[in-house]
């Protein structure tokens, strides 16, 4: 991976994902693509497919719960 790659980092506001950004930064990488939950709900497939219909990342970090779990989902552990 090229330090110019375009990067998606999904959750970069949590602990996990800012620590990732911060680190990616330290190392050259400048071309983060970071949206906010207010720009792009991951829990929305819609608008995730429809985000991704118009980028060109080449590569996607999930830093992010919501990616993996819907707290909605009857058939899900809950997270307290």
């Amino acid at each position: 991976m090229e330090k110019s790659s375009k990067l998606f980092i999904a959750g970069h506001n949590g602990l996990a994902g800012s620590a990732l950004v911060r680190k990616l930064r330290e190392k050259g990488f400048d071309n983060l693509l970071l949206k906010p939950r207010s720009e792009l709900d991951l829990t929305n497939q819609h608008a995730v497919e429809v985000f991704f219909a118009g980028e060109t990342n080449e590569v996607t970090i999930p830093a992010t719960w919501a990616g993996f779990f819907n707290p909605t989902a009857s058939d899900q552990p809950r997270v307290a």
